[in-house]
């Protein structure tokens, strides 16, 4: 977590000088391009940053597999026993539409992503109790059937671990402060555009009965 505020520190150091240098750079030369070359930078940095707002956690399950043949007999049967042990990333999914400039106004738009998602999971497993049957072997089919079950096992766990995403909404929320405070240096404003979910075209059954009438 330290070395994660430290990454947040440096890139908005470099996020104020390189926007102060490019203001400068540009005054002497011609006007026209300091706005452009100026947002330019400001979205570059922005997306920097935001892409540091992923939180990580281990996370390790047990998984029991089982299947078999017709009856549930021991030579008609395999089983296995595994330890998932998982690194799992939650954060945002910024688009390069999620950030708009106001070049006029100084004024910097950032659309809310929504809630947090798990971005990517590294696991491996540790099999224990590999049980077989006279006419039930493990092929390597089953091995990359396991491997991709196991995955969503842990994926399935971590959605229900509420803490986590929390800690992932906490830190887009410090995020989005020291941003602010970084682009007022530069006389720009943050305005953070408040997440609107999708709507889904339901039709209920009134509005069938209208159809009919039609």
């Amino acid at each position: 977590m330290i070395k994660l505020y430290l990454g947040i520190a440096l890139i908005l150091v470099s996020f104020a000088a390189g926007i102060i240098i490019t203001h400068q750079w540009h005054t002497s030369k011609h006007s026209a391009l300091i706005s452009e070359e100026s947002s330019i930078v400001i979205t570059e940095k922005i997306n920097k940053v935001l892409k540091l707002t992923a939180v990580e956690a281990h996370f390790s399950e047990i998984y029991d597999y089982k299947d078999y043949y017709r009856w549930d007999w021991a030579p008609f049967r395999k089983k296995v026993l595994i330890r998932v042990n998982a690194r799992v990333s939650a954060g945002f999914d910024f688009e390069s539409n999620n950030i708009n400039l106001d070049e006029t106004e100084r004024k910097v738009f950032i659309t809310h992503p929504g809630p947090p998602s798990i971005l990517s999971i590294d696991h491996d497993l540790e099999y224990y109790d590999i049980q077989q049957g006279a006419f039930n072997n493990f092929s390597e089919a089953d091995y990359s059937r396991l491997q991709s079950s196991a995955k969503n096992f842990i994926s399935a766990a971590a959605s229900q671990n509420r803490p986590f995403f929390k800690k992932a909404n906490e830190q887009l929320d410090d995020v989005f402060s020291t941003l602010s405070d970084a682009v007022s240096l530069m006389g720009w404003d943050l305005v953070i555009i408040d997440y609107a979910p999708p709507k889904e075209n339901i039709k209920g059954p009134w509005d069938e009965l209208a159809l009919s009438f039609k």
